[in-house]
Order: structure tokens, then C-alpha cells, then sequence
């Protein structure tokens, strides 16, 4: 089993021997099995054949840490925890061979491990405190540090994933609290090179958001932290399925900054007003409105920027200026914007385009108008209406979205009054 503070010393021991000839590849995650008569390394006349559990960290090609599984812990006799407690060893973490285990299927969740962990501790009264997936004791005895094992995720996450965070888990800065069940939705992935780990920015999802203490909110706000999002490392994360959509993510955060009187969030809409210094685009300064000819490409300049994000992206943007808290997808693209302005001067161009002189949805009435407009023959079916509507309803539904909405509509494309809809549904 894993020792405390002899761990290393016992690691380097085992590599020296192993067997140079190995079957298989393993990985992290993986669940295995103990081979016929094989014992414990710590305990040698302790038979461990057929114990099983999942692989948490690969020291060396030949060298595994197991997480030994629900099933494992429960059968274990009680004098051997007894013994582990009193030798300061982790009853429920081993280090083996690769030659001493092979692959076998999962029999338990990672939630059934902390539970039986948990009844044991209270079924013997074990002062143990381990996490079951992880040692963060500190090594004062042993200088070679680098071979301590350092968690690992067991599941490989992406940006966009609906994640709960596992049971045993606290807020990074706070051990008292505990976020166990807590969910949300990943919106960025980076490395912590010293760590040699992975944090994910999660926003979380309304369900939890309503869960919070009020205490909790309101002393984020107080030192001007999210109380809407956590950075946590990817070992302490579980995948799910999502228990609520973005929109309502975003309604439950506007609902309650008003309930409790949050000056720093209001959902009122950008303010478009910028003074002189600051650039702004307009999607008319190109083309010239009162010349057909260019309807066609005004309509598909108004598509791309929808689709690649232009207005998605400024959204966020101003949104940052006004401390306001951001949307789930502006959370995504802001992650990833870079800028090499100061803190305090504010961002003038994204890809070297200014920012819109206008909310998204007045531009879009106003080209709908202008390629329906009077003057405008519809009876010869111009192509930029066959085409053009049809793509520009493809767009906002698939990228409108996650815009920001005006006031008292419910779906992009109904930004575009319903006369004019009418006038245009038969050409979808």
C-alpha cells in the first residue's frame, strides 16, 4: 500500500525489480486487477490476488498507482486498516508492477470508492484523512520530491463540457467549504506547468447557482470575485450531462444580483455611446445602401461577422469594460481573446476591427429592411432574398444565440419584425 512518508524510497525500491518484458500499455483511468499470487509490497505475507481498482498515476513505464476500488476497500480485513493507520500507510492507494496487473472492466463509479472510504473510516473509526484519489502530505523527510505522484484526471475534458465536481472537494483557498455536487460548464482549459495539471475555468449552472449560500455571493462580491465561476483542477471533475441550457444559466445570475442587490451586475443593455477617442465600425461605411448592387454583399458581410464571432467577441469585450458578468459563450471567446493593452486602457480592436457602432440585432433590421424595401422588386426574385434569408435565419438561429437579446424577444431571428418575416417565409 502507499506509505507516507517512505514512499519514494519504496518506489525506487520496486523499480529495481522489474520485469524488462510487459504486456500492456496501461493508462490513466484504466480499471485492473492484481494477478494471482502477487502480495502486498508493504505487507508481505498479505495475498492481494484479485484486488481490483483504477490506475491515478504511471510513476514510470513499469511502476503503477492503483485507487483500489469499492468492492476491494469493503473486503479488506479490519486489522489490516488498523495496521495502515498505525504505520502511516494509505489503505486505499497501492503501488505495483506493471507485471503484477492486467486489465479488467470497471465494476464501480469513482463516487462508490469516496462512499466506501468514507464507511470505513466511520465503521473502525480511522483518524485516515486521505483523499481517495489523491496524497497532498507533505514529505518533510524525503528531499526528492520530484517523484512524489502528482494527480491526474482520470477523464480528458474540452471546452464546452458539463462537468459536477466530485464528492470530498472544497474551494481551492477554502478547505472548510465544501462544493461536493457542485456543476457547470467548462469555458476554458489551461496547463499549471509547475503543477504539471490541468485547471478548468467552470461557470456554473443554474441549479447550483441557486443552491448557494447568500453568504457565499455576497462575500465574492465584497472582494470582487465571481461568485459565478471557480478555476479548479481537472482530477477534482467528473463528467455529466447538463441540467439546465446557457440562457438559463445567464437569467438565474441577472435573477439574483437583483434579489440581493449586487451593484456591480445590472442586466441593462450596453450603452453603444462611446466617446470620440474610441473607434467603431459600421457596416454601412463600405457599401452604399441606396445602390442595389451592393444589397448581396451587405447581407453576406452581416453573415460572416455573425458567424465568426465578431459580435459575440465585442459583446464580451464591453461587457468586461462595464464589470458586468459575462455570458457563458462570451466567457469562451473573451478566454481567448489576448491583449496587450494595459489594465486600465480599454481594447479599441479585435483582428483589427473596431467595434460595432450598434447592437447586432439594429443591423440586422435594418438590412432585412433595406433588401425588402419598396423600391425592391420581389416579383423577379432577387438572388440576394432566395439565398441571402434563408442563410441569414440559418446563422441567427445556429450563432444568434448567444447574443444578447433586446428587450421582450425571445429568439434571434425575431429581432426581424413579423410583417417582414411573413413577407419572407416563402423563401425558406
Amino acid at each position: 500500500m502507499g506509505k507516507k512518508n517512505k514512499k519514494n524510497k519504496k518506489i525506487k525500491k520496486r523499480l529495481k525489480k522489474q520485469s524488462a518484458k510487459q504486456k500492456h500499455n496501461f493508462t490513466i483511468g484504466d480499471s485492473v486487477v492484481v494477478k494471482q499470487g502477487v502480495q502486498d509490497p508493504d505487507y508481505e505475507k498479505l495475498d492481494i490476488s484479485g484486488w481490483q481498482g483504477r490506475i491515478f498515476q504511471i510513476i514510470q513505464p513499469n511502476l503503477i498507482g492503483i485507487t483500489l476500488d469499492s468492492i476491494t476497500i469493503r473486503s479488506i480485513p479490519q486489522y489490516i486498516f488498523e495496521q495502515c493507520e498505525s504505520d502511516e500507510i494509505n489503505w486505499m492507494k497501492i503501488y505495483l508492477n506493471k507485471e503484477d496487473i492486467m486489465p479488467t472492466s470497471s465494476r464501480d463509479s469513482e463516487e462508490d470508492v469516496f462512499e466506501a472510504t468514507e464507511e470505513i473510516k466511520y465503521k473502525y473509526n480511522l483518524d485516515n484523512d486521505y483523499d481517495y484519489l489523491n496524497d497532498d502530505d507533505d514529505d518533510d523527510d524525503d528531499d526528492d520530491d520530484e517523484n512524489e505522484p502528482i494527480p491526474q484526471a482520470t477523464h480528458k475534458f474540452e471546452v464546452g463540457d458539463s462537468v459536477v465536481i466530485k464528492k470530498g472537494s472544497c474551494i481551492p483557498d477554502d478547505k472548510d467549504f465544501d462544493i461536493s455536487g457542485w456543476q457547470g460548464r467548462i469555458y476554458e482549459l489551461y496547463d499549471d506547468y509547475e503543477e504539471d495539471r490541468i485547471i478548468a475555468s467552470i461557470m456554473w449552472d443554474s441549479p447550483t447557482l441557486k443552491k448557494m449560500p447568500r453568504s457565499f455571493i455576497e462575500n465574492a462580491e465584497k472582494d470582487y470575485e465571481y461568485w459565478t465561476e471557480m478555476g479548479l483542477y481537472t482530477h477534482k471533475l467528473l463528467p455529466s450531462k447538463p441540467e439546465d441550457s446557457e440562457n438559463d444559466t445567464y437569467r438565474t445570475t441577472c435573477d439574483l444580483s437583483k434579489k440581493y442587490n449586487l451593484d456591480r451586475f445590472s442586466r441593462n443593455r450596453f450603452n453603444y455611446r462611446y466617446s470620440d477617442n474610441i473607434p467603431t465600425e459600421d457596416l454601412f461605411d463600405e457599401y452604399n445602401p441606396d445602390d442595389i448592387n451592393d444589397h448581396e454583399e451587405i447581407l453576406e458581410e452581416l453573415i460572416y461577422k455573425i458567424e465568426k464571432g465578431y459580435y459575440l467577441a465585442w459583446e464580451a469585450v464591453i461587457a468586461d469594460e462595464l464589470n458586468q458578468h459575462l455570458t457563458f459563450r462570451q466567457k469562451i471567446i473573451f478566454s481567448k481573446l489576448i491583449s496587450f493593452n494595459d489594465d486600465d486602457e480599454r481594447t479599441l480592436y479585435i483582428d483589427e476591427r473596431a467595434r460595432p457602432s450598434e447592437p447586432w440585432y439594429e443591423t440586422v433590421r435594418k438590412v432585412v429592411s433595406l433588401i425588402t424595401s419598396e423600391r425592391v422588386d420581389m416579383s423577379v426574385f432577387p438572388e440576394t432574398i432566395i439565398n441571402g434569408w434563408p442563410k441569414l435565419v440559418e446563422v441567427l438561429e445556429e450563432h444568434g444565440k448567444h447574443l444578447m437579446l433586446p428587450e421582450n424577444v425571445e429568439s434571434p431571428v425575431d429581432v426581424v419584425p413579423k410583417e417582414i418575416q411573413d413577407k419572407l417565409s416563402k423563401y425558406l
